[in-house]
């Protein structure tokens, strides 16, 4: 790896050593300032999307074992 690379790198640890902790205080204090109802839509935004289908794949080892309780 370059020096130049190295630096760069040092300089992105040592912006995210300063800034990691200010935004988590910031997100806390956001949440905190929320009101319930803007609670309730964020929560509804997150949860009330569609939901995928069940994928309905068989499963080798239940085909297995079937198999194997033919044979005794």
């Amino acid at each position: 790896m370059e020096s130049r690379e190295k630096q760069d790198i040092r300089r992105f640890i040592d912006a995210w050593r300063v800034a990691g902790p200010f935004l988590e205080r910031e997100r806390a204090e956001r949440l905190r300032a929320m009101s319930d109802d803007e609670c309730r839509r964020v929560i509804e935004r997150i949860f009330g999307g569609p939901v995928p289908a069940a994928v309905d794949r068989p499963c080798g080892l239940i085909e297995q074992q079937r198999l194997f309780r033919k044979l005794k």
